[in-house]
């Protein structure tokens, strides 16, 4: 699958952010919604970045759905009633997948790791009966797999690009490789035991 992982932090977040946004081939979306709420969408890196501290959940993690321009009829969304837990009575709404790249932000909270951050999509061998990257689905409705998995290919460039280390398989950011060198540990990497593994560009 075409997909890509690094460690980054808000500020590194902010600047990949701020490209994604002026690249113009995608909309950035939320994964799921707020309680009885409708799903958003971001028009900023402002408004994605203020998600790391809704005064209703402070987490350390954005998940992103980011839209493919011209890979089909629009975002598809669900509406799910909820029938247990505290949301209990509310209604959520998430997105389908299809057409959509998936872009998972983690941020770093003293006293814990740094997550890795993500993105995926379906890849086009998944989808053995497409012509030219397009699947049509029962009534019509087509899919440019392709472009999805070019769009994957062209955003996981431009996050490796910013790498300036690397660790394992996944990328360093700038913020992430200051917080290894402050002691922080980066998901099961840390510098005591881990420091020969970091290669710096």
């Amino acid at each position: 699958m075409p997909n890509c992982q690094w460690f980054a932090t808000i500020d590194d977040h902010a600047a990949l952010l701020g490209e994604v946004f002026e690249w113009g081939a995608v909309d950035v979306w939320e994964l799921s919604s707020r309680p009885n709420q409708p799903l958003r969408q971001f028009q900023s890196p402002a408004e994605v970045l203020a998600e790391f501290d809704r005064p209703d959940l402070v987490r350390s993690f954005v998940h992103l759905l980011l839209w493919v321009r011209g890979a089909g009829p629009g975002l598809s969304k669900r509406r799910v009633n909820v029938t247990t837990g505290p949301l209990q009575g509310t209604w959520i709404e998430h997105a389908d997948h299809t057409g959509c790249l998936s872009f998972y932000l983690e941020a770093f909270r003293s006293g814990q790791r740094l997550e890795l951050s993500s993105t995926n999509t379906s890849s086009l061998a998944s989808f053995p009966d497409a012509v030219n990257g397009v699947v049509t689905e029962p009534g019509g409705v087509t899919w440019d797999i392709g472009l999805c998995n070019r769009t994957s290919s062209a955003l996981n460039r431009k996050i490796r690009k910013r790498a300036v280390a690397k660790i394992g398989s996944a990328s360093v950011l700038p913020g992430a490789l200051d917080l290894w060198e402050g002691g922080e540990q980066l998901y099961a990497w840390d510098k005591a035991r881990n420091a020969a593994e970091m290669v710096r560009r």
